[in-house]
């Protein structure tokens, strides 16, 4: 005997299933060395760094986790401040952002109200 499972619980089941996959793509992928994939040392203090998430994570989720990335990528370079400059956003298969990472040193930079500091940054709750 075949069981033919009705056409609004499949829509629904179609519909849970969508739904878990955009839940697992907004985890938070730590940075694991300062090469590779999304991460393009273009010299000593900037970088191009790009992150990815599923295409039913929102922008927001997205940006707090290219800012981390990039707060990442500063401490590892043995940096503390950062901005992030000429952003590239896209959707396809999936939702992308790009930024030149550009990181400085010293007190001089404190009154920049427009840098991060990458420890708070870090800090911060993540998603």
């Amino acid at each position: 005997m075949h069981h033919i499972i009705p056409f609004g619980a499949q829509i629904f089941l179609f519909s849970f299933l969508i739904l878990l996959q955009g839940c697992a793509a907004t985890r938070y992928d730590p940075l694991v060395e300062l090469q590779g994939e999304g991460i393009e040392r273009l010299n000593d203090s900037t970088f191009r760094v790009e992150y990815r998430v599923s295409p039913f994570t929102s922008q927001e989720v997205l940006d707090d986790f290219l800012r981390r990335r990039c707060a990442e990528v500063t401490l590892r370079a043995e940096y503390q401040y950062f901005a992030m400059t000429e952003r590239f956003d896209g959707l396809t298969y999936q939702r992308f952002a790009s930024v030149t990472l550009r990181m400085y040193k010293g007190q001089g930079v404190l009154n920049w109200s427009w840098l991060y500091d990458a420890r708070d940054v870090i800090g911060s709750p993540r998603n």
